[in-house]
């Protein structure tokens, strides 16, 4: 069964995808150089990322990318 695990950091989002959950891809960094709190999934159509940050002058701020992160 696939598994991707949506991982923030302090350096940014990343992707973790697994077909057998033996072997590991990481995608990513996304959002790199800004601090991702949260990275989910949209459970409405299963293919938009939601990215929770605080950064600088902008305050919290949700990002949102449907092409895995790349923008």
């Amino acid at each position: 069964m696939p598994v991707a695990l949506m991982v923030g950091t302090r350096k940014g989002a990343f992707i973790v995808t697994s077909k057998d959950r033996a072997k590991w891809d990481i995608v990513g960094p996304s959002y790199l150089g800004h601090v991702a709190n949260h990275v989910v999934l949209d459970p409405r159509d299963g293919r938009t990322i939601l990215i929770a940050s605080r950064g600088g002058h902008l305050g919290p701020t949700v990002y949102r990318s449907t092409d895995a992160g790349a923008s």
